[in-house]
Parts: C-alpha cells; sequence; structure tokens
C-alpha cells in the first residue's frame, strides 16, 4: 500500500492566497499533490466540539514554512 502514497503538501489557511501558484508551481510534479487545508483554527470540528481522543501525531514535527 506504501507503493501507492504521494507525497502531499498541505497549505495552511493562512496561506491561502499561495494555493493556485502552489499548484501551478507543482502542475510537472504529479507525485506531490498540493491541499489547501480545509479545517478549522483552534482544532474544534465543524459542530463545535472539541477533540478529546489521544494525540495521532506523537512527536512528528512538521514541516512549516513561514
Amino acid at each position: 500500500m506504501a507503493a501507492y502514497r504521494k507525497p502531499i503538501l498541505v497549505v495552511s489557511r493562512e496561506w491561502a492566497r499561495m494555493y493556485e501558484e502552489l499548484v501551478e508551481m507543482f502542475k510537472d510534479r504529479p507525485e506531490i499533490q498540493v491541499v489547501l487545508d480545509r479545517r478549522y483554527p483552534g482544532g474544534g470540528g465543524l459542530d463545535g466540539s472539541d477533540w478529546n481522543g489521544p494525540e495521532r501525531r506523537g512527536g512528528q514535527h512538521p514541516l512549516v514554512l513561514e
């Protein structure tokens, strides 16, 4: 299954204005998928409830572009 995974570049809502430019930049690299983060700030769900389950990230540090 891992052989079918594609790298994904998630664009923060903060940087949404850059989304189209990033899609254009990576158009010649079909193995990289560019997506816009649809999550809401604060981590709450659409219904306003907060997640109280276990932390899934387990210490992994995402690449943050500022």
